[in-house]
C-alpha cells in the first residue's frame, strides 16, 4: 500500500515478475514494469519493492523508478530464501533468517546501501514470522517446544 490515498501496488508472474499500480483503490491496475527479479521472498513498502536473492543479497528496486534496481548484499551465506521480509512505514526492511533452527534478524534501513550488524534471535523449530509495530519495532513469533514465543526487536 502507497501512502498516497486509493494506491495500491503489487507484483504478479507473467513469464517474469511485473511490479503494478493501482490508482483507484484495487479496481484496475497499470499494465506495469518489468523487475529483474528472479523470484524468492518479497515484500513491498511504500517507496520500494523487495525481493530476497540467492546471490546472496535483497533485490531493491525504487516503486517509482523500478529500472534502477540495485542488490544489496552483506551476508556470509544464505543457504536457502529467507523466510520473512517486514517492510514498515519508513520503508525499512527487516529480514529474517531461518537456518539449522537458527533465526537471525537483519536491519536495512530505508535508503542504505548496507545491513546493519545481524542480531541471533534464538532457536525456533519452525521459520519465524514478523510484523512490523512502527518504523523502529518490529515483533517476531516463533516456536520452540510447542510453544509460541514472541520478541519485540527494537531499531534506532
Amino acid at each position: 500500500v502507497d501512502p498516497a490515498p486509493r494506491t495500491i501496488w503489487l507484483t504478479t508472474f507473467e513469464s517474469s515478475f511485473v511490479l503494478k499500480k493501482s490508482s483507484d483503490g484495487g479496481m484496475s491496475f497499470d499494465a506495469g514494469k518489468p523487475l529483474q527479479f528472479l523470484g524468492g521472498e518479497s515484500a513491498i513498502g511504500p517507496k520500494s519493492f523487495f525481493g530476497a536473492v540467492k546471490d546472496p543479497g535483497v533485490f531493491v528496486a525504487p516503486l517509482a523508478s523500478p529500472d534502477k534496481a540495485t542488490t544489496v548484499g552483506g551476508f556470509e551465506v544464505l543457504p536457502m530464501f529467507p523466510f520473512g521480509l517486514v517492510t514498515d512505514s519508513a520503508d525499512n526492511l527487516t529480514l529474517f533468517e531461518y537456518m539449522n533452527a537458527s533465526v537471525i534478524a537483519h536491519r536495512l534501513p530505508s535508503g542504505a546501501s548496507t545491513f546493519q550488524s545481524p542480531r541471533s534471535l534464538g532457536f525456533s523449530d519452525n521459520p519465524p514470522a514478523g510484523v512490523a509495530l512502527s518504523p523502529h519495532a518490529v515483533a517476531v513469533g516463533t516456536l520452540t517446544g510447542g510453544r509460541v514465543q514472541v520478541s519485540v526487536q527494537i531499531f534506532p
